[in-house]
């Protein structure tokens, strides 16, 4: 009997529910893809989180590495185009200890240059003048003047090139000696020497004594069939002093002796004018004129 009203109690229940569940009216008469429809436009409707992301432009990484290339650039024109001069004047012997340990002995009026932040990559000088040159051993070393160009590994020599003249003794170990206006190339022992002569495009070798080329080194000059003229200008090198002459050519004169600078430029011009026959005067300081006697 309990039983019983309890199934009645819920039968009630049951119809009561379905009864409010017939008047409720139920908003959302929607299908499923007009729900999700909706549902995404409320999400957009939501504000939007930016979030902080650190950009590099990449305008400033450019202007970085082109900064660094230039500065690589100038760098090395720098290393490559510095320059060192050494000039020799008139009256003067100096030497110079190149970078690699190299040593030039320079005669008076003369001069070189070279790169000294580049020597490791590349030996080579500009030369004029007169010198002896001790090269170190290793890469080649190269000797640049108007008239023709040396090169070596390591090895002892000396270079005249003055005006047209260019001349080089080897002492030790062997010389490519070539020519900048012709093909004319030669490669050279000890006690041999190159005479280039760019005017006819020729050039010979000559065996001589190493005494006659490097005396210069020790204040003694010594001359072989030199022409007067050359005589002159090497006394004014030596001793800084201008001479002249009322001679027409003195190169139709020749002149074979020697001179120290032990003694004075007096005392030198004195026994070159007696061979000739010839004598001078001071003019004024440091200037003297030879005169053909009459």
């Amino acid at each position: 009997m309990e039983n019983l009203d309890k199934h009645i109690s819920y039968n009630q229940s049951n119809a009561e529910h379905d009864d409010f569940l017939k008047k409720v009216e139920i908003p959302f008469a929607k299908n499923k893809d007009e729900i999700w429809g909706i549902i995404s436009d409320k999400l957009s409707d939501r504000p939007h989180v930016k979030s902080k992301t650190k950009v590099i432009s990449m305008i400033w990484l450019k202007v970085s590495a082109a900064a660094i290339v230039i500065l690589l650039i100038g760098t090395s024109l720098f290393l490559k185009f510095f320059t060192t001069k050494i000039q020799c004047e008139k009256g003067e012997h100096i030497s110079q200890v190149l970078p690699d340990g190299s040593v030039v002995e320079m005669n008076a009026e003369s001069s070189i240059l070279y790169h000294p932040y580049w020597w490791n990559f590349d030996r080579e000088i500009a030369f004029e003048g007169e010198a002896f040159f001790e090269v170190e051993r290793g890469k080649k070393f190269k000797v640049m003047s108007e008239n023709g160009v040396t090169e070596v590994l390591g090895t002892g020599f000396n270079i005249y090139a003055r005006n047209n003249d260019y001349k080089v003794f080897c002492e030790t170990g062997k010389i490519k000696v070539s020519s900048t206006k012709t093909n004319v190339d030669f490669i050279i022992s000890p006690g041999e020497i190159v005479i280039l002569d760019n005017k006819n495009k020729l050039g010979k070798v000559e065996n001589i004594k190493a005494e006659n080329i490097l005396s210069w080194k020790n204040n003694k000059f010594i001359f072989t069939a030199e022409s007067l003229s050359n005589v002159f200008e090497e006394l004014e090198r030596q001793y800084n002093v201008k001479i002249i002459t009322d001679l027409k050519n003195p190169d139709d004169y020749t002149y074979t002796g020697y001179f120290t600078k032990e003694v004075s430029v007096k005392s030198s011009l004195n026994f070159i004018c007696k061979s000739f026959n010839f004598t001078f005067v001071k003019l004024e300081k440091n200037k003297y004129k030879v005169v053909q006697n009459r």
